[in-house]
């Protein structure tokens, strides 16, 4: 039979019996091939493509197999939404009751940037994450992610953040400032947030491959961030996105998460999950707070100083780019804790500055305020229009510049 009458075949609604080994015989038609590259095309919404007679078979053998009739095609491939759902809901719950978890993955992102950060024109580099979900010993949980330039880790009491490259660390009592990194180190995070799924933006193919599990792919898709003015998309959210979620059909285990963005024209891959190792428990010498010697501590900002009183986060990014122009590294100091930066900051010679629009919180603990530096550079001045992000998540709630442009 040819491909294109299989297929006409497959998408009618007529009744037919089905034949008692029709399991066995498409798998056995099915030539050998390796795993299916997860290579993906942009596509328009509901601009769904047609299977190939091979995965057409393995969805018709998914599709017998859950409810004995062939579903009517349409923007899921036929697959019932409330089954994936469930399937999203099996992996959240595998994740979640598992004591913890080791994850590996890839991220466009600055190696000294917090773990949420994305930036599509920067090379991938490598995330290790370990997470401990609150138990009897610990009932915070414990966490701990490791960049090329950055570590944090909370043991349960302490947070400790360490700069790699720049030699310096930071202690916190407490849980200050983990908010947004346990939302966005756990996977279990990421496949709720596509809760619930919508289907006119969601799109399911069953792969096969022989010698491996049926694995089932959904892609959902979502554009709904309206950019502030002068504001540039640094998370994932903030970007007219796509994310692929992988898990073998049998078991509903997890085997894959890839996320894509829009930017300049083209789809780029900006993470990918490239493995998670459930545990019931991880070691405590991978929470250790001690530090390599000659590790300066980052102790210049002071939010108990009567300089911030009553100074919002307008008011303090005036006061640290002022400070950057004139050079003046004493006022900057209250408000910044990080020597290394103000040795950067030194390094790059600020002319002016202009503030381009209202201060944004989205998704982030403080604030980000857009403006327009102006740096010397080979004799010709040089513009970026940029932000400074300030946290406010110390006990005092007072705005101290982080690094972050």
């Amino acid at each position: 039979m040819r491909p294109r009458d299989l297929e006409k075949l497959l998408r009618s609604d007529a009744k037919r019996a089905v034949p008692v080994d029709l399991r066995d015989r498409l798998i056995a038609a099915i030539p050998p091939r390796g795993t299916p590259a997860r290579k993906e095309r942009r596509r328009p919404l509901g601009a769904w493509p047609l299977l190939a007679p091979a995965a057409l078979a393995a969805a018709l053998v998914i599709y017998l197999g859950a409810s004995g009739r062939l579903g009517r095609p349409g923007a899921t491939g036929g697959f019932d939404l409330k089954l994936v759902s469930s399937a999203y809901a099996a992996m959240i719950e595998r994740i979640e009751s598992r004591g913890a978890f080791v994850c590996a993955l890839d991220s466009r992102s600055g190696p000294r940037e917090n773990f949420e950060h994305i930036d599509p024109s920067l090379p991938f580099v490598p995330v290790k994450i370990w997470f401990e979900l609150p138990s009897p010993r610990f009932p915070s949980g414990r966490m701990r992610i490791d960049k090329e330039e950055r570590n944090k880790i909370f043991d349960g009491d302490t947070t400790l953040l360490h700069f790699v490259r720049a030699g310096e660390a930071k202690l916190w009592e407490g849980e200050v400032g983990l908010s947004l990194d346990r939302l966005h180190a756990n996977p279990a995070n990421w496949l709720s947030g596509l809760l619930p799924l919508d289907p006119a933006r969601t799109r399911v193919d069953t792969l096969i491959a022989a010698g491996t599990p049926l694995t089932t792919l959904s892609v959902v898709e979502a554009g709904d961030w309206e950019a502030e003015p002068g504001a540039r998309p640094s998370f994932y959210h903030e970007f007219d996105r796509r994310t692929v979620v992988t898990w073998e059909t049998g078991t509903k285990a997890l085997t894959g998460i890839e996320k894509y963005v829009r930017h300049q024209g083209r789809e780029i891959l900006v993470e990918r999950l490239r493995s998670i190792d459930y545990r019931h428990s991880l070691p405590d010498s991978l929470f250790s707070l001690r530090l390599p010697s000659g590790v300066r501590p980052m102790a210049y900002a002071d939010v108990y100083s009567s300089s911030y009183a009553d100074l919002g986060p307008i008011e303090v990014t005036e006061i640290v780019l002022d400070a950057w122009r004139r050079r003046d590294w004493d006022s900057l100091r209250p408000f910044c804790d990080s020597e290394a930066l103000i040795e950067w900051m030194a390094a790059n010679e600020l002319l002016e500055f202009t503030l381009t629009g209202p201060p944004n919180g989205t998704n982030y603990a403080g604030y980000k305020v857009p403006c327009e530096l102006v740096f010397a550079g080979g004799g010709r001045p040089r513009a970026r229009r940029t932000h400074l992000a300030l946290r406010n998540d110390n006990e005092m709630g007072r705005y101290v510049y982080d690094g972050g442009l």
